[in-house]
């Protein structure tokens, strides 16, 4: 689990993220990371993109990837690292970081605003815990944000071909995220987007304003929320905030905001020298281990909400229906602010297809098999006790 870290010197470590939680495939992986060779996203929470830095000169072949899953993603920000601390104390808390986020299972950092001679050095730390990263790229957001190329580059092909080997073809370089929020940036990001396609993916840091990948944005979890809740009737802020990003189509992936605080803006993950209270390691996991377990089934799926006539529907109680290929899925979400104990009935006619019963996707691998509710009658009725933010997932047949 997330806990203070011990050391601050390297330990390369499987650290790998893995859906099926097979020690043999993850060893599998790791090794052929390792080697060089491009990975496929079975078994693979966090997905993403090839990030890259664009080089005064030179140019590189960008490597092929395979269609993503779904990503749990952690910002963290090393600016204020190398701020506080002189560079050889800087390196080895960013070491003990590195190491604390792989060992909760979060398989991705997203780096931005990251100083080109630093990068490689990261990418290294990163590649001892079995991490991915995302990282900014100054050139790539320039065009973004301003429409305009940088000094020496006149087209875009141009601008993506002076890639960096060093960066591009690291085992554990992962993503090209860049900030685009506004349409005409996102306009721009998708030009990006669409010259690397087949190659890369492109990694919008701004995940509430564009889709991400294949299609899906990412839920977004806030520390700040965690700390402004108070426990108030018991419910979770980061899964309250998980769960309406699934309901509302984030269902690309996780992204923790943040690790460690930046000035000016709200607390982190960690404080001072890296401690933090119960509270934060409780909610933290819950999270991290509810998105895994669910995330891998509703990756790139696509929100239908439910609406009609049910007497015993109280106010509160969101329901949502989930479709990826010939799966579907229905998740029951308290948003309200009290307990939900209700039995919300829905029929065939709300979910366009017969259904003869709903199998629930326990939130946890330690919960056991899930309940079997049967329908009857065209009816399938689903008792709930839920507390507020809470939510619970079942797969329909």
């Amino acid at each position: 689990m997330l806990g203070a870290p011990t050391s601050g010197v390297y330990r390369p470590r499987d650290r790998s993220v893995n859906l099926e939680r097979s020690p043999a495939i993850a060893d599998a992986r790791l090794r052929l990371r390792r080697g060089g060779a491009a990975l496929g996203p079975t078994g693979w929470l966090a997905v993403g993109s090839l990030a890259c830095l664009i080089a005064p000169v030179g140019c590189a072949t960008l490597p092929a990837i395979d269609r993503p899953t779904y990503r749990i993603v952690m910002r963290y920000d090393v600016e204020p690292v190398r701020a506080a601390h002189e560079a050889d104390r800087a390196w080895k808390t960013i070491d003990r970081d590195f190491e604390a986020i792989a060992s909760d299972d979060i398989g991705e950092v997203l780096l931005v605003h990251v100083d080109d001679p630093d990068r490689v050095r990261l990418l290294d730390i990163a590649d001892a815990y079995g991490l991915r990263v995302s990282l900014s790229d100054r050139r790539v957001q320039y065009f973004v944000t301003t429409g305009r190329f940088p000094n020496g580059c006149r087209s875009l092909r141009a601008l993506l071909d002076g890639i960096s080997t060093a960066v591009s073809r690291h085992p554990a370089m992962r993503a090209l995220a860049i900030s685009a929020t506004n349409e005409r940036a996102i306009d721009r990001l998708d030009r990006v987007r669409a010259a690397l396609a087949g190659r890369t993916e492109v990694f919008n840091v701004n995940a509430e304003y564009h889709h991400a990948g294949f299609g899906a944005a990412m839920s977004r979890v806030h520390v700040s929320s965690l700390e402004s809740a108070g426990g108030e009737a018991g419910a979770d802020p980061f899964l309250t905030e998980f769960h309406a990003g699934l309901i509302a189509g984030r269902t690309g992936g996780l992204l923790i905001e943040r690790y460690r605080r930046v000035a000016g803006d709200p607390p982190g993950v960690v404080r001072g020298r890296g401690a933090f209270g119960p509270s934060m390691t409780t909610s933290l996991r819950a999270v991290v281990i509810r998105a895994r377990r669910w995330g891998g089934k509703l990756a790139g799926a696509r929100p239908t909400p439910l609406s009609g006539e049910d007497p015993g529907h109280r106010q509160g109680a969101k329901l949502t229906t989930f479709v990826r290929g010939k799966r579907r899925y229905l998740l029951v979400f308290n948003a309200g602010d009290g307990y939900l104990r209700d039995a919300p009935t829905i029929t065939h006619d709300l979910v366009g297809a017969p259904i003869k019963r709903a199998v629930e996707i326990p939130p946890t691998s330690v919960a056991g098999a899930g309940r079997v509710r049967d329908a009857r009658n065209g009816r399938l009725t689903i008792p709930v006790n839920l507390r507020p933010g809470d939510a619970v997932l079942y797969e329909l047949f």
